[in-house]
């Protein structure tokens, strides 16, 4: 403190010792302290105005400090892959619809104005939704509130809708209001009300529905469904005697999912048919069944596919009883992957009136043919 103590002109003896200054020592450190206090002041003011400006000065270079609209927007959209999907399959809808959990883009709207302006200005962004009514007790208003948000921001486009586990009257007015929009629905009840379905689709229009996958219940009651662009359909756990009425003469694709097949009899201009066996089916044995009916004649049918993941109950019944029932004289490339069923079919599984440069594939009566796949 030597240098303080010659600055001050007080005596140094001061710093290290309990001894009282002299009044004009007082005076001097009084002096001193006054004017250390305002230099110090000045400089935390300093420091802040400091502080302000080096953010600003950083980011000069650095040009980009906004996310333009149209780079938010894409972003957005990988936020919602299913937004681009088309079709029926179940992986390309998004998760289902929790009311009390926001997921995109419903989460993408809240972050602030400019995020929730561009994520509404983005219909597609809001054409699909999954709408799990198990998930889905209520409240009802809000249930309401979000379906018309739905209407709003997807319109005018049309809509994907997958519904799970319907069995709410009170969710009916809300989930039909857009149902002019409908272009691909999913419909799945796994154990909830007999006719869920027909509370749905029976007697109702959907004039812009092109695809369809539906399980229907297996207790008969009529549920006609009119659908004049339906082309593409699945049935998921059908039985014949459902009481389904579809435009059936429409329908050019069609899946079957543990589904009875004599509904593909009922469709006159397919085109594709893929057959998905699937464990814990309840199907009928197709072995049992009567093979004495007349045969029925599919003629634009060109491409066939079966697959039976079912381990224990091989397929051969079901494709015997299926090329004995159906005749496609027009078909052209086959795909069949069962694991217990392929020796056995040997050479009685074959083409009709191929290409002459396509070679005819068949499974041979080899046991190790057993698990490939037959493709043609």
């Amino acid at each position: 403190m030597e240098h303080l103590a010659s600055d001050l002109k007080i005596r140094e003896t001061l710093f290290t010792i309990n001894q009282l200054p002299s009044e004009e020592e007082s005076k001097a450190v009084d002096l001193k302290l006054a004017q250390l206090r305002a230099e110090h002041s000045q400089l935390t003011l300093r420091l802040a105005r400091i502080e302000a400006m080096l953010p600003h000065l950083e980011s000069i270079r650095h040009p980009v400090r906004y996310v333009p609209d149209d780079i938010l927007g894409r972003v957005f959209e990988y936020a919602t892959p299913w937004c681009f999907a088309d079709g029926i399959e179940e992986e390309s809808f998004p998760p289902s619809y929790y009311t009390g959990k926001p997921d995109a883009p419903w989460i993408l709207s809240h972050v602030c104005r400019n995020w929730r302006a561009v994520c509404h200005s983005l219909p597609h962004l809001w054409s699909t939704v999954c709408l799990k009514f198990s998930h889905i007790r209520g409240p009802w208003p809000v249930f309401t509130e979000k379906m018309d948000a739905i209407d709003q921001r997807s319109s005018p486009l049309p809509l994907r809708v997958y519904i799970r586990d319907y069995e709410s009257d009170q969710a009916l007015p809300s989930l039909l209001k857009a149902s002019h929009r409908w272009s691909c629905v999913r419909f799945v009840s796994y154990g909830s009300g007999k006719n869920s379905h027909v509370d749905i689709f029976h007697d109702r229009l959907f004039p812009r529905l092109t695809h369809l996958a539906l399980e229907p219940s297996p207790y008969p009651k009529p549920a006609h469904i009119m659908a004049p662009r339906l082309q593409n359909l699945e049935l998921l756990q059908g039985v014949i005697d459902c009481g389904l009425v579809l435009p059936w003469d429409q329908i050019t694709q069609y899946t079957s999912t543990n589904t009875d097949l004599e509904f593909i009899g009922h469709m006159k201009n397919l085109e594709k048919i893929i057959i998905n066996e699937r464990s814990a089916s309840r199907y009928k044995d197709y072995v049992s069944v009567s093979q004495s009916m007349e045969r029925a004649m599919l003629p634009k049918v060109r491409r066939f596919e079966y697959n039976n993941d079912e381990e224990v109950v091989p397929g051969y019944g079901r494709l015997d009883w299926l090329f004995i029932q159906y005749h496609f004289p027009s078909l052209r490339a086959m795909s069949i992957w069962d694991p217990g069923v392929l020796g056995v079919l040997g050479g009685r599984v074959g083409v009709p009136n191929r290409d002459p440069g396509v070679p005819n594939k068949r499974a041979g009566s080899d046991p190790d043919a057993s698990g490939r796949r037959l493709s043609t």
